[in-house]
């Protein structure tokens, strides 16, 4: 049975929330009888949520993003109820009642009030769903991609004072630099602790700059003018990550914003080492640490990589607390994945896998390369081998 979609959300919010109204009553209409239901399909827009195809029972549906540290999920958004089997369940869609005064707004989880997620693109939005008259819970999940928020975002008109907007964001930036320092700002969602900034020419980094959000949640920061120069001359990537409660348990964690260009016109790489120093001037401050005696497959062929991911081991320097492991093909990022640094002196192990993973890899010879250091901003040069792809 086919399945009807998110009216598309409009710019103006009155005409959105209209919009999602219509599109609730269109689907409400068509649903059918529990016996027609199938697997739950998730449609995303905006920030607005509706499903079909569900069972009646107590349903959640969680919004997560990867901590910009960790890599676990964290949650950005949250809402619970009980699902009727011969209607759609809907959040951020549907203006509240007397019966229902906080309609199907966000709600706050462990946090003191609700926050509406910005979602973006690469978040996954799960929902999960206990039959009420008793079976195995379900869950069903999907990724947000680009065209599901362009153009649609906050809490719809009747969810602003209950939900307020959970924005994370860099609004203002220079499009280009001829050296110099970078000055930024943005806004920050309700409860946000910090805000870092750093900017990458895709090898080297500078360190985060760290700032706290004011009282109307807005930020500035300025990346130095001596770590923009040792960056090389071309698009320089800027990502603000933001230190926030997970909605779900109250635990901080730290979500990344959408990351912006700025053009940085000549310049080189980093200078090269100083003769006899045997050190390396890293635009971060880092001294030059790296892993030891690293391990990866040199031969692996191309079903088993996609199925099972890449392992690399290597053993941890003093000093390290944080670890990047990056593929690579003709010098270009495919993936990478930071996680905390294990022990100093022992040997660790990462392994990238995961769909992104399966999309970028074919037969071919590609690279591994692990950088360690003492803060995310601040690594060593990477240790690098090559794997060929069968």
């Amino acid at each position: 049975m086919p399945h009807p979609g998110i009216t598309p959300l409009r710019a103006c919010a009155a005409r959105r929330a209209g919009a999602l109204a219509a599109a609730l009553l269109g689907a409400a209409a068509a649903y059918g009888s529990p016996a027609q239901a199938a697997t739950p399909t998730v449609a995303v827009e905006g920030d607005s949520i509706l499903v079909t195809g569900h069972s009646f029972g107590a349903t959640t549906v969680r919004a997560t993003r990867p901590d910009a540290v960790t890599g676990q999920p964290v949650v950005i958004g949250q809402f619970t109820d009980t699902a009727s089997s011969t209607a759609p369940f809907s959040v951020n869609t549907t203006v509240p009642t007397p019966l229902k005064p906080d309609g199907d707004c966000w709600q706050k989880g462990a946090l003191s009030s609700a926050v509406t997620p910005d979602l973006q693109p690469g978040d996954t939005v799960t929902v999960t769903q206990t039959p009420l008259f008793g079976g195995e819970s379900t869950s069903t999940s999907v990724k947000v991609a680009a065209s599901m928020v362009d153009g649609a975002v906050g809490p719809i008109p009747a969810c602003t004072d209950i939900a307020p907007f959970a924005r994370n964001a860099l609004t203002s930036r220079p499009d280009s630099v001829t050296g110099g320092p970078i000055a930024l700002s943005g806004v920050a969602q309700p409860f946000a602790a910090g805000v870092s900034v750093a900017a990458t020419d895709g090898t080297l980094s500078t360190a985060p700059v760290a700032v706290t959000p004011g009282q109307d949640r807005s930020w500035s920061a300025t990346i130095p003018a001596d770590q923009v120069d040792r960056l090389a001359g071309g698009p320089l990537t800027v990502t603000p990550v933001f230190e926030v409660p997970d909605v779900s348990t109250g635990a901080t964690a730290h979500i990344a914003g959408a990351a912006v260009q700025v053009s940085k016109a000549g310049g080189n790489a980093a200078p090269a080492p100083k003769s006899g120093g045997g050190r390396r001037d890293h635009p971060s401050g880092a001294t030059a640490m790296r892993v030891a005696s690293l391990r990866r497959p040199a031969r692996i062929g191309l079903g088993s990589a996609r199925r099972n991911g890449i392992r690399a081991s290597f053993v941890v320097p003093k000093g390290a607390r944080f670890v990047r492991v990056q593929l690579e093909r003709g010098g270009k990022v495919l993936m990478q994945r930071v996680v905390p640094a294990g022990k100093a002196g022992s040997r660790q192990a990462v392994r990238l896998r995961g769909p992104r993973l399966a999309r970028v890899l074919r037969r071919g010879t590609f690279r591994i390369g692990v950088r360690v250091g003492p803060s995310r901003g601040q690594l060593g040069p990477a240790v690098s081998r090559a794997i060929v792809i069968r």
